[in-house]
């Protein structure tokens, strides 16, 4: 096969980095599954003799392909191979099987064979869950550039290789400051956010209303007045950010304002993660090292004023979600738990990993983002007018195997008159199956209550084989949207355009 049709060939979807040697021959990915399932029913037959092995399930084998992604209407599909997404006449599919079916689009896709590296001891972590690698080493405060106002935003140093192909890796990056959650430059360890304080490498954390970054130190404004703090003493800093809903909207007001664009978010092996508009995410192929050639993406998301050109790393997951559609992790504000007698039961929450770290799998499957928690937990959303339902599955994480005692609850804060769950799910033991809640109705007389979820041990009356004292209740809220009303979300931005002045001050400048 000549030069060009491997390249077509490799050019697979959405920011697939891995390099492809020009000098190696190809082979389809059919023959490879064939030779492989030869191996396996031979294997089989030799050491089955008369006992008759029984054949692998097709979940079984759908298990040890590369690939498997999620439909909207819920089905997975696995693959060996990716086809291209952005060529006009290829759309998107795993070995040959569409993925972007209008009526039951992809909604994410997880690459098994790409490992992730060890969290980043220095990043800058974005109030939508956004993670960048890198050192911020500066703050700009707003200013005009011609017709358009540059907003208030930090200086990063990154610790991926970022910047537009056939270019020099960019040295800094300018993220807004508004969307800015916690800086750290010497990771704690702990993933919990706490608003307004600051953390040393050694000593008492400070509790601060508002600070500002300099080259050398950081000055806090503290009850007792201004504190300055060099940076060499500094681990973490988490900003009193605005509220989720609010970032939310502005969001949308710098990239969306009609609520009308798919979204779409990519992490990768380095432990980049970037929300951007599908619409708006570039593919450019580049050489790579050792002769190989890989494509490159370039994500604009809200929060950096550079286009984000990721040459570094493998993409491990990607997401993509309708405008009238969000995940429900970037909205959880808090977590309630009673007093527990175990450390690990006093784990706090994980966003799109199971409480200990690892990945989102339940009931045997993979799943593509939530919420994994440690019961009895209560995880609290507020609730905005524009959110007008709920939608998630749930299921004990499996690495408790056939343990574990669980039930899931949702319900609205303060509870409305009936003081009915909006869902109440039966007891699971063990991590063999899910629940799933359909799509929940919320009223709109519900504005200004939260939304909690709650994963109940059962300590009352527990079934036989239940864990005494809740030891393996490690339970994942699976896939959860909060489905919005377009209009009312389209009235919130107008409404944050108004009180921001004319806007100008959410745009962004001329790409760079």
């Amino acid at each position: 096969m000549d030069d060009e049709l491997k390249l077509k060939t490799d050019a697979v979807t959405l920011f697939i980095l891995q390099p492809v040697s020009r000098q190696r021959q190809w082979v389809s990915p059919q023959s490879m599954w064939n030779a492989c399932l030869c191996v396996w029913i031979g294997y089989w037959g030799a050491v089955g003799g008369a006992t008759h092995a029984a054949a692998p399930t097709q979940q079984e084998l759908d298990s040890q392909k590369r690939y498997v992604a999620r439909l909207a209407d819920g089905t997975y599909r696995a693959g060996f191979y990716l086809t291209p997404w952005q060529a006009a006449d290829e759309p998107l599919a795993l070995d040959q099987q569409p993925l972007s079916d209008h009526a039951n689009p992809w909604r994410w896709i997880l690459d098994r064979t790409v490992p992730e590296s060890d969290p980043p001891q220095s990043f800058v972590q974005l109030v939508n869950g956004d993670c960048l690698p890198g050192r911020v080493v500066g703050y700009v405060g707003a200013n005009t550039n011609g017709k358009a106002t540059i907003p208030a935003h930090y200086l990063v140093e990154p610790a991926v290789e970022i910047g537009e192909p056939g270019g020099s890796p960019l040295q800094r990056v300018r993220v807004v400051a508004r969307f800015v959650q916690t800086i750290a430059w010497a990771r704690r360890g702990v993933d919990r956010v706490e608003p307004g304080t600051l953390f040393l490498r050694r000593g008492q954390p400070i509790r601060f209303q508002s600070a500002r970054v300099d080259a050398a130190q950081i000055q806090l404004l503290v009850d007792t007045g201004i504190q300055t703090v060099p940076l060499h003493q500094v681990a973490e800093l988490h900003l009193s950010a605005p509220d989720a809903w609010t970032s939310y909207f502005s969001e949308h007001l710098t990239l969306d304002k009609t609520v009308s664009a798919a979204w779409f978010q990519m992490e990768t092996s380095k432990q980049l993660r970037v929300t951007g508009l599908l619409s708006k995410t570039n593919l450019v192929l580049a050489d790579g090292p050792d002769r190989s050639v890989r494509w490159i993406p370039g994500v604009q998301t809200a929060w950096c004023l550079e286009r984000l050109w990721t040459r570094d790393g493998l993409p491990r997951i990607r997401r993509v979600w309708p405008a009238d559609s969000v995940p429900v992790s970037r909205f959880v504000t808090a977590e309630r738990r009673q007093a527990v007698l175990l450390p690990e039961r006093g784990a706090p929450f994980r966003v799109d990993r199971n409480v200990q770290g690892g990945p989102l799998r339940s009931g045997s499957h993979d799943f593509g983002w939530g919420l994994g928690v440690h019961a009895p937990s209560d995880l609290v959303i507020p609730l905005h007018p524009c959110v007008i339902g709920l939608q998630t599955g749930f299921g004990l994480d499996s690495s408790v195997g056939s343990h574990g005692c669980v039930r899931a609850r949702i319900h609205i804060a303060p509870p409305p008159s009936t003081d009915q769950p909006l869902f109440e799910g039966h007891v699971l033991v063990g991590s063999e199956h899910t629940v799933e809640t359909g799509l929940l109705n919320i009223s709109p007389a519900h504005t200004n209550s939260k939304l909690v979820l709650q994963a109940d041990p059962v300590s009352l009356d527990p079934p036989r084989g239940a864990d005494p004292l809740d030891i393996r209740d490690r339970a994942n809220w699976l896939d959860p949207v909060l489905k919005l009303d377009r209009q009312q979300v389209q009235r919130a931005i107008q409404d944050l355009e108004q009180s921001s002045g004319d806007g100008q001050r959410n745009q962004l400048p001329p790409r760079r």
